[in-house]
């Protein structure tokens, strides 16, 4: 992303317009990768779509804009160092601009984009030596007191900390709706609503609801959950063969665990038997609902989440949420090889890894950068043997039916993207984890989705 931006950066001299260009060409790429013939190739092909782009937004410009337009720099600063600033990027630009095309590029690239000399020349397709030679001419015209300017330019030019995060959004920026299968709708939706605080806003159609949770601080609805009325024997669980108990799919968040815990088993849920006393510092325990979908909560608040149990219980009061139910805080997915999963949930999906995993490590715990807030919720994947999988079928439609739903802005472009990446198709919208677990994207957002 950075090597898109500083090419964009110096062949149109906007920073505005070049972050805009670095996202369209990271967009561009992404729906076109499988038309990449020659993957040995992929750094010039990049390079190629990010310069095009460069050029016909130059021309379309008609002139390039002055260099005090970027980046903005704040009104606090004194008019004397904003003239010395400007007056540094005006002479970094014209000494960049008495070097030859090709040096041009390796200079920026090496200075501004951080790339190595072997990356530059993948990108550039010349030879490590040539480039090197380059960047040696090209170091002794601009000379040393100029590459000093060039530091403190890039500095100042950098951008900003969330920019590849607003990328990512226009990908796979949230789980957008869990589907979840029950036997009887009006049951179910009347259970959710008191239990979880999930309500349907406009009401429930034949056969489905889509319900949303009202706390929290990232708005309604995300991710939505959609029940579906089925007579599908599946339920959304798996055993942990490692350690002999069932997995829950659904994890909620509360503030008050032995609150809720009181809630449940006051109006008759079926709740795992907890002794509070004997375990002081538990974390969390796991219920059901009236069809035997497998559901957990928590207390717990991973680092770099900001929605945090300081704060949910003032918000839920607010926006007529649950009184303990204010999110959902992670999805269980069940898979056999836990290397492999996380390797595909990151190629695919865009997740990232929460800290690292060790050779012996059972589970492990990604998010989605996208979105307002980082992983809510968290994808949390558990290896073991069990060959269940989150899957259910819609016995009125017969269609299978995915359980987790990503929002995209372009689903036909994303699933063939999944198509040539030689992913399973599920219908018209689904796909299959290596594991067989079902996914899907949309494009649907619901009102009071943000």
């Amino acid at each position: 992303m950075r090597m898109f931006y500083f090419v964009a950066h110096q062949i149109t001299g906007d920073f505005h317009l070049a972050q805009d260009i670095a996202q369209e060409t990271f967009i561009k790429a992404y729906r076109s990768l499988h038309t990449l013939k020659r993957p040995e190739r992929l750094g010039s092909w990049l390079y190629a779509i990010v310069k095009r782009l460069s050029l016909n937004a130059v021309r379309g410009r008609g002139n390039l804009s002055p260099l005090s337009d970027f980046p903005d720099i704040p009104d606090a600063e004194p008019l004397e160092a904003r003239i010395d600033r400007n007056d540094v990027r005006r002479q970094v630009r014209r000494a960049l601009g008495r070097l030859d095309e090709a040096s041009r590029q390796i200079v920026t690239l090496y200075f501004f984009g951080d790339l190595t000399m072997k990356e530059i020349s993948r990108m550039l397709d010349m030879s490590e030596a040539a480039v090197e030679s380059r960047l040696r001419r090209a170091k002794h015209h601009l000379k040393k007191g100029l590459l000093y300017m060039m530091e403190e330019t890039k500095k100042s030019s950098r951008l900003d900390e969330r920019f590849e995060e607003s990328v990512m959004r226009q990908l796979v920026p949230r789980i957008a709706a869990i589907e979840i299968p029950v036997s009887d709708l009006r049951r179910a939706v009347a259970w959710y609503e008191k239990m979880i605080g999930a309500k349907a806003p406009a009401g429930h159609g034949d056969g489905s609801a889509m319900l949303f949770l009202r706390g929290g601080a990232g708005g309604v609805g995300i991710p939505s959950l959609y029940l579906v009325e089925t007579k599908d024997a599946n339920r959304l669980e798996f055993r942990n063969t490692r350690h002999g108990y069932v997995q829950s799919i659904i994890d909620f968040y509360t503030h008050d665990l032995r609150g809720y815990y009181r809630f449940l088993r006051d109006n008759g849920a079926d709740v795992n038997e907890v002794d509070f006393d004997s375990e002081p510092n538990r974390q969390g325990f796991g219920f059901r609902d009236p069809d035997g979908n497998s559901l957990g909560v928590c207390n717990v608040v991973l680092d770099g989440q900001t929605a945090g149990a300081s704060s949910d219980h003032r918000i839920v009061g607010k926006t007529g949420g649950h009184q303990y139910i204010s999110r959902i805080a992670s999805i269980e997915i069940p898979v056999a090889n836990l290397k492999q999963a996380v390797n595909w949930y990151s190629r695919i999906l865009g997740l990232k890894l929460f800290g690292d995993i060790r050779n012996e490590a059972e589970t492990a715990m990604m998010y989605l950068s996208g979105g307002d807030r980082i992983g809510v919720p968290c994808v949390y994947l558990v290896q073991n043997d069990d060959p269940q999988r989150i899957v259910f079928v819609n016995t009125k439609t017969g269609i299978t039916h995915s359980v987790f739903d990503f929002y995209v802005r372009d689903v036909g472009s994303f699933l063939e993207g999944l198509r040539a990446g030689g992913v399973a198709i599920n219908g018209a919208s689904g796909f299959f984890d290596p594991d067989g677990n079902s996914l899907a994207v949309c494009d649907a957002l619901f009102p009071g989705q943000v």
